[in-house]
């Protein structure tokens, strides 16, 4: 039964006149409560099946509230709400306000700021936009802020039950001609076709509320929401005429949406329940079939974080945003990304959407919007200045990442005006057309490829791309190709073909950071492929390495010496024999203090020690950057030409991305491990690793575990962690490709084109927490290597680490076979954590909550031949 025009009112009165009027066929009740100072005018049409006739109901939301308030609910009358201004501006007064003179009888064993039925938020008084949301008094933690909550191996798909992949639709929208730009169609035609877009999706239930522009007509709008009821029969159980913009009105709806859920018999509902929440009237389903998204559901059913979403649009833009925060993870046709969004084009899980209208605090928008997205907005995702004030938004810290976003690797929906203007500026994908079977959809590679990469490498008008150095992975346009049914899935164009850094000249006050002619390597362990141990030792049997050492031995340095410096070199360089060499090129300059016998002495030694894989031993070290290049033209192999057009050869790729090289300009890092096992898969992994510069972090073992997840959080794989950082030190095996950029790319004029170390040539400004511009030092702000840091000690300094206030690593001593090496757990461990939780004299912890996870300990244990691994002590 239709009854459209019927119209429920219900006015506040402090006399208590009340006059009820039952209906009892219809089971309608309308009640009115007179105030002639204000009034309240709120229609919910729900069409209910009840014993399987299907019923119109015209509910009116109960005011009775568990909070009382002088002016709690000072409303004005829906009569104003045809003249619309900006969701985001001040002016938009006409709707329903609330004051902050409340009182609340809530009990105190409720958490804390969880609103009941009725309960408005208690805002502060006095309330200051800029100020943050502390998500602690409202009832909610940060959810780790990590990835660490979707295991690595999610619960099979088969698994999950076959009727995982239904979906409710609520949708709450103004439509209207009435916008800031010019329409291509009229906006109730394109609402339409968006609505009868979503009839293919497998929606259960849908929730309407939808509120034409009167200055339609009555005839076209009755038209057209006869047109919406044919459109989704039984399944539409709410279709209200109103949008919702009072928060009043919302949680009214929240509960009148969930008079149609499943009873929570066993308290699944908030995470299992799945809604297509939008606030929008023109993002239409475009995908070829609902395969993926379909998939997209059933995966966030079975995800163990709190909050689910599926964004569902803006394609390209998301798929460049989902690693600027964190390190994304692949899943089927899924990328998984950590982040904050409330926006209002995701599909969420129940408990998001209560959170959002129930929890979240709506001070800063006067409790009332039209849109959810400014509930939850991330300062550094939104590229919020800090301690900027921003109405109406609710400004979260940086840390505070609430829910994993399902970003599929389909296009899925597509805006009917596409991404083109405003805030977007994409010229790719192109905008819809009307009628419906006017579009016509390119799946050729190179179109597509094009869509995907819509956002640029950098910049753009976007405020997502700001300070965003992550570039979408050739692996996810491969699989993208493969979703469309392409076999070849090899690209048609080079990634991000127009995007290089640019040298930043340096003058004296000049705070930005240095860039360079290198693209990001995105940030991101996508780079790292899972390989099991077995196929690394079919497919490279037996990696060598080269040893290119630069150094100046002396006895004159800042700490007294325990050892003759020239016999530590001489160890160290000792302990190398045991390391699968090819070739050694040393450039070691001796202090002509030593005198001239005890020099000539030693090189005969160290001629000894290498014997034919010597291929160069220069008495005078590298200072000067064309030394350094013409030392590098030395080393490189006889075919190699070094090409700078960008297309090289298969032997000089080979030899940039797998040639690996022991590249130091330190004499006392001397290689411990009990046997080269644990350095043999390292070498071996790094060869089979597709990013362009990856190296081994050999040596300051407990300092560099501890680094490895402080920007990105690491991944596993076998006897490494694989972390994503920018580290030149000069402590490492690297490939040959990333020493050539180090010496030919990388800019040396702020080391006043010298170097004795190359330590400083790349310094990331938020690993070492320093200002942008440093005297002396390159500080930067992209990640561009896989860095492999061994779960075994392998390489410790001579003198320890006594100077970060290391302890618990002993010292080396002479002669060699005087070092006697305790592999007891509790010894073991101490060295592994050697660093503090927090604090303590290095850099690099400063600002750094990565703890290392218990599941390392565990495996260095083995590493080390102990059946037994259970921890002899806490972790921290």
């Amino acid at each position: 039964m239709a009854c459209d025009g019927w119209r429920v009112s219900s006015w506040a009165d402090g006399r208590g006149g009340l006059a009820i009027l039952v209906l009892g066929a219809l089971g309608v009740f309308i009640g009115e409560i007179r105030n002639e100072e204000r009034a309240v005018d709120v229609d919910l049409e729900i069409p209910m099946a009840i014993n399987g006739v299907n019923m119109t109901t015209y509910m009116t939301p109960n005011k009775t509230s568990t909070s009382t308030s002088n002016s709690s609910s000072t409303l004005t009358s829906r009569t104003s709400r045809t003249s619309r201004t900006s969701p985001t501006s001040p002016s938009n007064s006409s709707r329903p306000t609330s004051t902050s003179n409340q009182t609340h009888t809530s009990t105190s064993t409720s958490p804390k700021n969880v609103l009941k039925k009725g309960e408005s938020f208690s805002c502060p008084s006095p309330y200051h936009p800029s100020r943050m949301v502390d998500l602690e008094l409202v009832g909610i933690g940060p959810e780790a802020s990590h990835l660490e909550e979707v295991p690595i191996t999610l619960p099979s798909l088969e698994g999950a039950s076959s009727s995982s992949g239904a979906v409710d639709l609520w949708m709450s929208a103004f439509v209207t001609e009435k916008r800031r730009r010019r329409n291509r169609f009229p906006r109730i035609q394109v609402c339409l076709f968006v609505l009868e877009s979503y009839t293919r999706l497998p929606l259960e239930n849908v929730f309407l509320y939808l509120e034409f522009d009167p200055g339609y007509g009555k005839a076209l709008i009755d038209d057209a929401r006869r047109k919406i009821k044919k459109l989704f029969g039984d399944k539409l159980k709410i279709f209200s005429h109103r949008r919702l913009l009072a928060h009043n009105e919302w949680r009214q709806a929240l509960r009148n949406v969930s008079r149609f859920l499943p009873d929570d018999k066993k308290g699944e509902l908030d995470k299992q329940r799945l809604m297509m929440f939008t606030q929008n009237d023109d993002h239409a389903f475009i995908d070829k079939d609902t395969s993926v998204l379909i998939e997209g559901l059933r995966r966030m059913r079975i995800d163990p974080s709190r909050f689910t979403t599926l964004y569902y649009s803006h394609w390209p833009e998301l798929l460049k945003l989902s690693g600027k925060m964190q390190s994304p993870v692949r899943r089927g046709s899924y990328v998984v990304a950590r982040l904050t969004l409330a926006d209002s084009v995701q599909i969420c899980n129940l408990g998001f959407i209560k959170f959002l209208i129930e929890t979240v605090p709506w001070c800063n928008f006067r409790q009332q919007t039209n849109r959810v997205d400014g509930l939850l907005c991330n300062e550094k995702i939104a590229a919020l200045s800090p301690g900027g004030t921003y109405p109406p938004i609710n400004r979260l810290p940086s840390n505070m990442l609430l829910q994993n976003i399902y970003v599929p690797l389909r296009e899925l929906y597509r805006k009917f005006d596409a991404y083109g203007v405003g805030a977007h500026g994409m010229r790719v994908p192109a905008p819809l057309l009307l009628p419906m079977s006017a579009n016509t959809f390119k799946y050729d590679k190179r179109t597509l490829q094009a869509k995907m990469l819509a956002v640029p490498a950098v910049g753009g008008p976007t405020a997502w791309n700001k300070g965003n150095a992550f570039l979408v992975r050739e692996e996810w346009v491969r699989a993208m190709f493969a979703l469309y049914g392409h076999k070849d899935t090899n690209l048609p164009d080079p990634m991000y073909p127009d995007f290089l850094y640019k040298d930043t000249p340096h003058k004296p006050g000049n705070e930005q950071v240095v860039d360079f002619g290198v693209k990001s390597e995105s940030s991101r362990l996508e780079d790292v492929p899972i390989i099991n141990l077995s196929s690394i030792e079919y497919l490279d049997p037996s990696p060598k390495m080269d040893l290119w050492m630069n150094v100046y031995v002396t006895e004159k340095r800042s700490r007294k010496n325990r050892f003759p410096r020239i016999q530590v070199c001489l160890y160290t360089l000792e302990s190398y024999t045991r390391l699968p060499l090819e070739n050694a090129y040393l450039y070691i300059e001796f202090d002509t203090a030593y005198g001239d016998d005890a020099i000539v002495a030693t090189q005969n030694k160290i001629r000894q020690l290498f014997g034919d894989k010597l291929k160069i031993f220069s008495p005078r070290r590298l200072i000067a950057h064309e030394d350094w290049r013409q030392a590098l033209r030395n080393i490189s192999s006889p075919g190699f030409k070094g090409s700078t057009s960008g297309h090289r050869s298969s032997d000089e790729l080979r030899e940039l991305k797998q040639r690996l090289i022991l590249f130091t300009q330190n004499d006392d890092h001397v290689f411990i491990d009990k046997d080269t096992d644990v350095l043999v898969e390292g070498l071996r992994r790094m060869r089979l690793d597709p990013a362009r510069f990856s190296t081994l972090y050999y040596s300051h073992w407990p300092e560099i575990l501890k680094v490895s997840g402080k920007l990105f959080p690491p991944v596993r794989r076998g006897s490494y962690v694989v972390a994503r950082l920018t580290l030149s030190d000069a402590v490492q095996i690297c490939n040959f490709g990333f020493v050539k950029f180090l010496i030919e790319t990388v800019p040396w004029r702020k080391l006043d084109e010298k170097a004795r170390r190359v330590d400083n040539l790349l310094v990331h400004q938020d690993l070492w927490q320093l200002k942008s511009s440093f005297p002396g030092v390159n500080v930067v702000k992209v990640i561009l290597q896989n860095i492999y840091i061994p779960l075994r000690e392998l390489f410790r300094k001579f003198d320890g680490y006594h100077a970060q206030h290391i302890h618990t690593i002993e010292s080396l001593v002479l002669p060699p076979n005087a070092n006697k090496f305790s592999y007891d757990k509790k010894s073991l461990q101490s060295k592994m954590l050697a660093v503090p939780a927090v604090g303590g004299s290095t850099l690099w912890n400063k600002n750094n909550n990565f703890l290392i996870p218990e599941e390392w300990v565990r495996a260095m244990f083995a590493l080390y031949g102990n059946n037994d691994t259970r921890l002899v002590n806490p972790v921290y």
